[in-house]
């Protein structure tokens, strides 16, 4: 799962995870906590992954934090 930046027209990955779901049926981020993303995947397991615990991701994001 990778999470890109698309501003300016200039797609850039702020960053990445390697799940160990199997195959990615899913992905989904909270509408009341925009920075938690939940995947799923073929074995069953449900992920949450708290993007903004990543230091890139914090430090292009984190000022829209609710």
């Amino acid at each position: 799962v990778k999470l890109w930046d698309l501003a300016n027209n200039q797609p850039s990955c702020v960053a990445s995870r390697s799940p160990k779901l199997g195959a990615l049926f899913s992905v989904s981020f909270s509408e009341d906590s925009p920075f938690l993303l939940a995947m799923g995947g073929s074995k069953g397991i449900l992920e949450i992954w708290d993007t903004l615990s990543d230091t890139a991701v914090s430090q292009r994001f984190g000022k829209y934090r609710k």
